[in-house]
C-alpha cells in the first residue's frame, strides 16, 4: 500500500476541475441558460449580480470539487485497484456528496424542481468525466 502522490493528486485534480467547470458553463450558460434566468428572478436577482467574485468562486469550488474526486480516487485506489471502476466508484460519490446531497436541500428551500434536476444530472456527468479524467493522470 503505497502513499499518496499529492503532486500527481493535484495534477489530476487540476485538469478534473477544469473539466467541471467547462461542463457546468456549458450547461448552465447555454443549455440551461433559461432556467437558471428564471430561477433568479424568482428571488429577485439577475445571476450576473454576482460579478467577478462569482466567477471566482466557480472556478475556485470546480478546482476544489476535481481535486476532492482524484484525491478521493487515490484514497481508495488501494483497495478497490487502480483502473475505471474505482475513478467510476470515486466519482458516484464525489456526486451524491457535492450534487445530490446538496440539490435535495436547495430544491426544498430556494430553488425550483426544475434547476435542481438539471444540476443533479449534468452533476453525474461531470462528475464521471471529471473524475476519470483526473484519475488517468494520477500515478503513485
Amino acid at each position: 500500500m503505497g502513499t499518496i502522490n499529492w503532486q500527481r493528486v493535484l495534477l489530476g485534480g487540476i485538469v478534473a476541475g477544469i473539466v467541471v467547470f467547462v461542463i457546468d458553463f456549458v450547461s448552465f450558460g447555454f443549455l440551461f441558460n433559461s432556467i437558471v434566468n428564471s430561477a433568479f428572478e424568482a428571488l429577485g436577482r439577475s445571476f450576473e449580480d454576482g460579478g467577478p467574485m462569482q466567477l471566482v468562486l466557480f472556478i475556485g469550488t470546480s478546482l476544489l470539487t476535481g481535486i476532492a474526486a482524484v484525491w478521493l480516487y487515490a484514497a481508495i485506489r488501494p483497495r478497490f485497484g487502480a483502473g475505471a471502476r474505482t475513478a467510476t466508484v470515486a466519482g458516484l460519490t464525489v456526486w451524491l456528496l457535492v450534487y445530490v446531497l446538496p440539490g435535495l436541500g436547495l430544491t426544498s428551500t430556494l430553488f425550483p424542481a426544475s434547476l435542481v434536476i438539471a444540476s443533479i444530472g449534468v452533476g453525474l456527468f461531470e462528475s464521471l468525466v471529471a473524475t476519470h479524467a483526473g484519475a488517468y493522470l494520477y500515478q503513485e
